[in-house]
């Protein structure tokens, strides 16, 4: 049935490839070709880059297929809409994307039109999204609005024809849910410093007001009586007064205004030169180890730039202003928050309804226009380790705490969305605390470990734990393991799989999370973009302007799918299977036994990244006659005449059923 954006898009597709003098005829070619893949093997095995050269009138065979078979009433429904609760995201995969950063070429940013070309390539069924909307000094996590997209994640030649900015995001999203994957949004608990949403909503945040020479706060006050209502209460309407008055000259009724992109964008920057000339600043956010707010230091003023700076401190008084984020200023969830110490329950702090309901009304806003599946929380890695009461109201700091995380995620699920899934930016593996006020999975520590026997090791006993859980719940949790993530490139990480192991230890982690999973505790996988070719620099991308460089490696392309398609050969094995034991061999190979039935299947995988392990014993208590043993890196299989592998070379695995 024809679906607003989907006719949208082939319409200008079509006008696009007829300014360019394409023959429309090859190009339905090319796209009954790619239809042709799909329908074979449930996906195109295409490169990155490959699916992004596609011709865009050439997706409309596919487009057509997917649409006559999913779409109903003029409008795609999501996978898991009927879903009766959020369950489905404990049995999901899931890729990151930031979509500004999947352009062709690192000096050509990427748009939502292009990157819906990556879907179809991917072995995934969930989409976890970067922020996409307008956001300061480049960086994506700085949000600077909730309304206004980024104009470097939109499509040009689709926003000339008529394609409006909402209506790009919905395609993307409407081109996943026909794929049968679901697409989640990252939820942040603070905005940039100057945000358009801080200075069009100054009562959800903390101000201060400096003096004329900047030396102190105005008129001398001290920060905890300039931080009281009364005085915050001043400040918001000299705010107020400069926003209107820049909105009054640039002819808007807000900031926020939509199709006056071009307009707005200005008028915000005039709005922030005012507010820091008239020496009025929002509180920046504390570190995650700091202790209530952060307090006003100095002034600072070098190289062109001039703010204010502020000590960090945590509950042993060491300052923490290296680990600063110095560009972002958090929600004001609570009032009564003292400066560099820790509140007192005697005298705790004051939530902030109004902030709350604010915050736990961002998703629902946004599900409307996006029809997103997901929420996904930033900056809550260690909200358990912030808040001094068990009933989790209590803060450390000025972060989120449980009991606003619960409000968030029970107002998303709302209204008959039961069904709307809650993602954890958390490394641990306490999903337990996390699963209490309402979110499906955490991260886990994965990421964090290096390729070693030690990491079997953990993860078969997080894995253990998954299967306890969830053996005796109602609704499944999982923690997943991930293969990479957008923070491994990180200074103090420098973790990347890739840079570290290169393509076979990325392929060895992606077997790992496939087939070391049994029963109730068959892992939700967690990857990249750019894990699928050898591509990196997505930390990078997410704080300049810039896409990656696809590095186009075939041979890793190829592993990818190999261990997807054995994986998805073995997934009603692995479901129905019991972990029976787990060995290792001279240190450098770890082998793990699981068993569905009278089936068996042996895991061995040769951690070392170095050498090749010869002649590997398998004791695994029964013998092993006539077994195939398989690569997974290259699909080939063969007889296994007994219990020894002659060899395994570094970072490979092999899979053998018994």
């Amino acid at each position: 049935m024809p679906v607003k954006h989907i006719e949208k898009f082939k319409k200008i597709a079509e006008k696009i490839a007829l300014k360019n003098k394409k023959d429309l005829n090859e190009l339905t070619r090319e796209g009954n070709e790619l239809l042709r893949e799909y329908r074979e093997k449930g996906c195109l095995k295409k490169l990155p880059l490959e699916a992004l050269n596609v011709d865009y009138y050439s997706l409309i065979p596919l487009l057509d297929y997917l649409t006559e078979k999913s779409a109903t009433e003029n409008e795609v429904i999501s996978p898991v809409a009927g879903n009766p609760d959020s369950s489905w995201m404990a049995a999901s995969s899931f890729c990151f994307i930031n979509i500004r950063g999947t352009g062709k070429s690192k000096d050509t940013h990427g748009d939502f039109i292009n990157a819906a070309k990556l879907l179809p390539i991917l072995r995934v069924n969930g989409i976890h999204l970067a922020p996409f909307f307008e956001c300061a000094l480049e960086i994506v996590y700085g949000i600077d609005s909730l309304d206004i997209i980024d104009e470097n994640a939109l499509n040009p030649d689709f926003l000339k024809a008529g394609m409006k900015a909402d209506e790009q995001v919905r395609f993307f999203t409407d081109f996943a849910h026909l794929l049968g994957m679901t697409v989640g949004f990252d939820i942040e608990p603070h905005t940039s410093q100057f945000s358009r949403i801080a200075i069009e909503n100054p009562h959800l945040f903390r101000w201060l007001k400096l003096s004329d020479d900047r030396k102190t706060l105005y008129g001398n006050m001290k920060q905890t009586e300039m931080l009281k209502e009364k005085n915050q209460a001043k400040i918001r309407d000299e705010v107020v007064k400069i926003r209107n008055e820049v909105l009054s000259e640039y002819k808007l009724r807000s900031l926020e205004q939509k199709g006056k992109d071009k307009i707005t964008k200005p008028a915000h920057y005039e709005a922030i030169n005012r507010l820091i000339s008239a020496g009025l600043w929002t509180l920046p956010s504390h570190t995650w180890k700091g202790a209530g707010l952060p307090e006003f230091s100095h002034y600072e003023r070098k190289d062109g730039y001039e703010y204010p700076e502020f000590k960090y401190l945590c509950n042993e008084g060491k300052n923490h202003r290296d680990h600063a984020f110095g560009t972002l200023t958090p929600f004001r969830f609570y009032d009564e928050v003292p400066l560099n110490k820790t509140p007192k329950l005697t005298n705790p702090p004051v939530i902030n309804n109004d902030a709350v309901k604010y915050f736990s009304g961002i998703f629902p806003r946004l599900y409307k226009k996006f029809r997103f599946d997901f929420l996904r929380f930033d900056y809550v890695d260690h909200v358990f380790d912030s808040i001094l009461d068990k009933s989790g109201l209590t803060p450390v700091s000025d972060r989120l705490t449980p009991y606003i995380l619960k409000k968030t995620i029970t107002r998303a699920r709302s209204g008959g969305k039961k069904f709307i899934g809650a993602m954890a930016e958390r490394m641990g593996t306490d999903i337990n605390l996390y699963k209490k006020v309402g979110f499906d999975l955490t991260l886990g520590t994965d990421v964090l470990s290096p390729i070693g026997v030690n990491l079997i090791k953990d993860t078969v006993k997080i894995n253990k734990k998954i299967d306890r859980m969830n053996a005796r719940a109602k609704k499944k949790s999982n923690i997943q393991f991930a293969i990479d993530s957008h923070d491994t490139g990180h200074p103090l990480f420098n973790l990347t799989p890739m840079i570290n192991y290169g393509a076979k230890g990325v392929a060895l982690r992606q077997f790992i999370s496939r087939f070391c999973g049994w029963g109730n505790a068959v892992r939700a996988k967690y990857e990249v973009i750019g894990n699928q070719d050898g591509t990196t620099g997505l930390y990078s991308a997410n704080n300049n302007i810039e896409s990656l460089e696809w590095k186009s490696d075939s041979g890793m392309n190829a592993m990818y799918h190999n261990i997807e398609d054995l994986f998805d050969e073995f997934l009603p094995i692995l479901k129905a299977a019991s972990f029976v034991k787990l060995s290792t061999f001279k240190g450098k190979v770890a082998y793990w036994v699981l068993q569905s039935g009278h089936k068996k299947i042996i895991d061995v995988v040769n951690t070392s990244s170095k050498s090749a392990v010869k002649n590997i014993e398998l004791k695994t208590g029964f013998d092993i006659k006539t077994a195939r043993i398989t690569d997974p890196y290259s699909a080939k299989s063969e007889t296994l005449p007994g219990n020894v592998i002659d060899i395994i070379p570094a970072l490979e695995c092999r899979l053998i059923v018994v």
